[in-house]
């Protein structure tokens, strides 16, 4: 038996902006993407004839449902479907990052287990197969993958998100993350956004390729926005009250929510500060963890 453990990649949406729905419901948009490695790890066990498909630990996993509805689960079956290989392995998944958190934790382990499980086989699909096969994942499948087969610290999606293409060139950054521990359902999110009426503002993001200093990336996120945050914040306040702490702390660059809710975020520009916001948040009761942007 051998095991390979990997963090999974949390992702961050610097900007989300959201168009009107099209017929079949699902909504156009530009999302520029930045990704961490906090909370959660994912284990590939070779070997595990056996062994259950999955196994669960962690402060999240209470509740989880570890069987075909789970990314993980959905990966390997997407992985055997496509290749025809039935792969000798189990998953043994460490959840830390809050459920239902606007950090794609769900897909991004989905993703993971493919990655993993195309390297644990010598790579049979090409990185272009590989994320064409994310897509089956959701609509962040591609995004969430993107950073794992491709590198690169940041990516933009367009149309329902599964458009993607490299972001701009963004200096060091730091990151928090804080959470109020109440989870907010992505479909009351975009159904209380639907309801709210039209965004007027330009659906596409102004991008220069390459940010060279901290004031540019204030102005980036400044100049942007979250299309879904003022309906997040409406069904649940407290996400509204994290926001404003992170922007009150000193160091914060830029703060906002990240995809439906209900995880805000602060970048910063040193290590100490980061830490520090993280540290003040969870005296305060919210889960929060601090970390580099990944490159």
């Amino acid at each position: 038996m051998s095991l390979s453990s990997w963090p999974a990649l949390a992702k961050i949406n610097l900007a989300l902006h959201v168009g009107a729905p099209y017929r079949n419901g699902y909504h156009p948009v530009d999302t520029l993407c930045v990704y961490a490695a906090v909370g959660d790890r994912l284990s590939l066990v070779a070997g595990s004839a056996g062994r259950p498909l999955l196994t669960l630990e962690g402060r999240s996993a209470h509740g989880l449902d570890a069987g075909p509805s789970n990314f993980v689960i959905k990966a390997l079956e997407l992985f055997r479907h496509r290749t025809g290989l039935s792969p000798d392995v189990s998953f043994h998944l460490r959840k830390d990052v809050p459920l239902a958190s606007g950090v794609g934790g769900g897909t991004a382990n989905g993703a993971l287990a493919l990655w993993l499980l195309n390297r644990h086989h010598g790579d049979p699909l090409s990185p272009r197969q590989l994320m064409a096969l994310a897509v089956g994942l959701g609509a962040d499948g591609p995004l969430c993958l993107a950073p794992l087969v491709y590198g690169g610290g940041c990516w933009r999606g367009q149309g329902t998100g599964t458009l993607i293409a490299p972001g701009p060139v963004l200096p060091p950054l730091w990151l928090c993350l804080a959470n109020p521990g109440r989870a907010v359902p992505t479909a009351d999110v975009f159904r209380a956004f639907d309801q709210a009426g039209p965004i007027t503002a330009p659906l596409a993001i102004d991008l220069h390729p390459r940010l060279k200093g901290y004031k540019e990336v204030k102005n980036l996120v400044m100049g942007t926005r979250n299309d879904l945050e003022a309906s997040a914040v409406g069904l649940e306040p407290t996400i509204g009250e994290v926001i404003t702490r992170l922007r009150r702390t000193p160091g914060c660059l830029a703060a906002r929510m990240t995809g439906s809710g209900a995880t805000a975020f602060g970048l910063f520009a040193s290590c100490q500060a980061a830490q520090r916001a993280a540290r003040h948040l969870r005296s305060s009761g919210y889960w929060s963890v601090s970390a580099p942007l990944s490159t």
